[in-house]
Order: C-alpha cells, then structure tokens, then sequence
C-alpha cells in the first residue's frame, strides 16, 4: 500500500508541478525554482521533472512523487501500481507531490505602446509575442489617430521577466515611440468573463 511506502520514504519536500508552466520563488517561502516548471524545497536547481508515462497523471489527479536514482522526479498518481511495487526498489524517495494552480502561475501584465501609424505595425509587434515568448494574449487593442497610434496589450505569463524581454523587443520594432509596462486595475466583474 502506498501510505506504508508514505510513511517510510516520505521527506517534508512539496513539489509543485504544472506541464509548459514556470512559476515564481516566492511562492513558496525558502523554495527554488527551476527550469523544469517545479517548485520545490531543498533540491537542486537542476531537479528534472518528468510525468511517468505507466499513469499519465494530469491536473486534478492525486500525485506523488519519485525520486529516481539517477536524481529524477517521476510524478505518479498517487494510486499508481506502478508507483508502489517500485517504490522499494527504484525510488529513492518518496517526495510528496500537488499540481500548482494555474491562478498561482499565471500573472496578467499590461504593455501600453504609441508611435507612429506605420503599415503593418500591428502585425509586427503581434508576431514578436507570438513567435519568440510564453505569452497567452488576453486583449489587444490598437487606435490610431492621424499619423500615431496608441495600443495596450494585456496578457498572462508564468515568468515575471518575460513582460521585461517583451518591451524590450517591441521597442526595438521602427515606428514605435514608447513602450512601458503599467498596472493593470483589477475588475473582477470583466476578469470572470476571461
């Protein structure tokens, strides 16, 4: 049974795992963050995470986790049969395991941008986001006046120096002026409708 494993081979160590997210060091007070999407308490930077493929556990999913000899966290769910007839063998440790809620992960930023009314702008500053950052778009707005333009683009990352890497690409894009990262004002009545 997996609690008597638990009880064995369980450290205080909490892994928080989201697939494709990043999330921020102080989320957890005293925890690391790696490249991995992980964040946990005393392991290494380098800490690999990997999804065990026997279970395919998914967001929801009761997991833990398993710290594999060569230095690996498997993520199971936590009622794997694979999980707990290996356990004594291949894991090293027993590493208690939950997803990260996405709200947890995901912060909203605003890019407020003016320049000139060039043809094309709107494209060029849309293909940066796109093609080179782990943005998810939650408006875009353009107006033009005359010969300028003002836009505002607010967006949801994972890793709060991306918004830092975006103006400074987008200030890099001929035609535009200003670009500056600026509070966004908290609706909740338009947030739930994201």
């Amino acid at each position: 049974d997996l609690s008597e494993v638990l009880k064995e081979k369980a450290t205080d160590r909490l892994i928080k795992y989201w697939k494709f997210q990043f999330s921020d060091t102080d989320q957890i007070k005293g925890s690391k963050n790696n490249n991995s999407g992980i964040n946990v308490n005393e392991l290494k930077l380098q800490t690999f995470v990997e999804i065990a493929k026997c279970c395919n556990p998914l967001p929801g999913d009761k997991i833990t986790g398993c710290e594999m000899k060569n230095g690996k966290i498997r993520i199971h769910k936590s009622e794997c049969k694979t999980l707990i007839n290996m356990s004594a063998l291949a894991c090293q440790k027993i590493v208690k395991a939950q997803w990260m809620p996405r709200e947890m992960i995901s912060h909203r930023r605003r890019i407020e941008l003016h320049g000139s009314n060039e043809a094309g702008i709107a494209n060029k500053i849309t293909s940066i986001i796109s093609a080179n950052l782990e943005i998810n778009i939650k408006s875009i707005h353009f107006d033009t006046q005359k010969n300028k333009f003002y836009g505002l683009i607010d967006f949801y990352v994972a890793n709060k120096e991306v918004p830092i890497t975006l103006v400074e690409k987008i200030k890099q894009v001929d035609g535009v002026l200003d670009v500056k990262l600026v509070h966004v004002r908290k609706n909740p009545i338009k947030d739930a409708l994201v």
